[in-house]
């Protein structure tokens, strides 16, 4: 079906590409004075490294890519056998925390909230790229 997204047609790599999109637009954002757009692509950037590492580390895939089942099968990933510290097992949901109230809560995200879940985004995809290619810094 033209236009319908296929979990198995896009490739660990393609999401570590979507993961470094968001981070630029996470710096824009930032630069911008745009705090929630910044946590909500921090969050997105995360998603999207998450996705890569349970593409690389695990078989089979599930028919969509659903956030919850993302963030258990990622903890999950971390207590087997991925390279990648388990400090990052609540990064998903910590981001995802700072989106919500991005997207969604009038009070929005402040500045100081805005530039730590950048921090912790950048952080995450980086130990991903550095747990999917470990001979690498």
């Amino acid at each position: 079906m033209p236009g319908r997204w296929y979990v198995e047609d896009v490739s660990a790599q393609d999401h570590l590409e979507r993961a470094h999109e968001n981070l630029i637009a996470v710096d824009w954002a930032l630069g911008a004075g745009a705090p929630n757009v910044c946590a909500s692509r921090a969050y997105y950037a995360a998603f999207h490294a998450a996705i890569a590492a349970l593409i690389h580390f695990r078989d089979p895939r599930p028919q969509r890519w659903d956030h919850g089942w993302v963030q258990a099968s990622f903890a999950h990933l971390l207590r087997s056998r991925s390279g990648i510290p388990g400090r990052f097992k609540s990064t998903l949901t910590t981001l995802l925390s700072s989106r919500r109230l991005a997207d969604y809560e009038a009070t929005g995200v402040s500045r100081k909230r805005a530039e730590r879940v950048c921090r912790q985004a950048r952080d995450f995809v980086t130990a991903i790229e550095r747990g999917l290619n470990p001979g690498t810094s």
